[in-house]
């Protein structure tokens, strides 16, 4: 069980300027993104300017991408 924690708490460290990317330039926030298994991430934006219109960069479960925001 310890080690199951470790690895979280690694995977936390490392993942955090991952998801510094979709920082909220846009107002509004992201829908609730669940679990990942981090074997299948996927990144298709860099930040909210790369989204058009109102929508923001967020993480839905496994992929970083462009969503509608939850105002």
């Amino acid at each position: 069980m310890k080690t199951a924690g470790c690895y979280l708490l690694v995977l936390a460290l490392l993942l955090g300027p991952v998801f510094q990317i979709c920082a909220a330039d846009k107002p509004g926030s992201c829908p609730f993104a669940g679990v990942c298994d981090l074997l299948s991430f996927d990144v298709r934006c860099n930040g909210d300017e790369s989204c058009g219109g109102t929508q923001k960069c967020c993480r839905n479960l496994c992929t970083i991408l462009c969503l509608d925001a939850v105002l």
